[in-house]
């Protein structure tokens, strides 16, 4: 997948899901606030790491008004005091909600670079599925230059008889 680490807060599954379901689809941009604290108490990161995030696609951003995993990532970086910038650009516009899982392992969206990769990043988002669009954002970010990234989710889904990092 090209991520040296990755962790995440909780399953996705009940309040945890609820939550990110709140922040991406009923405006609960507060909850973005709730979940950087609660990486920040479980995370331990590198002072010299850049904080950036998966953008969400331009349909989704201009609906909601926000990129959630934006926000948590900004929030992230003040509270533990991290350089946070945009590192990635979308640019398929399709997005993975709702497609079958093999579709999003096979088909994961498509990003670019945006100017200098730093070597050292923390790749925020809100949830994760089967990993596909972290992995397709670590392929850019290596290609471009990275030699580490840590991904970090509020959330991620459990796929049972599957041995996950």
């Amino acid at each position: 997948m090209g991520i040296d680490r990755w962790f995440a807060v909780y399953d996705y599954v009940g309040a945890a899901r609820s939550l990110v379901v709140a922040a991406k689809y009923r405006g609960a941009r507060a909850a973005a606030a709730f979940m950087a604290a609660a990486l920040a108490e479980v995370g331990h990161f590198d002072s010299a790491a850049t904080l950036t995030w998966i953008p969400t696609t331009s349909g989704r951003r201009r609906t909601r008004g926000y990129d959630q995993s934006e926000q948590i990532a900004r929030f992230l970086g003040r509270r533990c005091g991290l350089q946070t910038r945009a590192v990635l650009g979308r640019v398929d516009h399709r997005a993975q909600t709702g497609r079958p899982a093999a579709a999003r392992r096979g088909a994961p969206p498509e990003f670019r670079a945006l100017g200098r990769v730093p070597t050292k990043l923390i790749l925020v988002d809100d949830v994760a599925t089967t990993g596909a669009t972290l992995g397709a954002a670590a392929r850019v970010l290596r290609w471009r230059g990275a030699s580490e990234i840590v991904a970090v989710t509020f959330a991620r889904a459990r796929r049972p008889g599957i041995n996950q990092p």
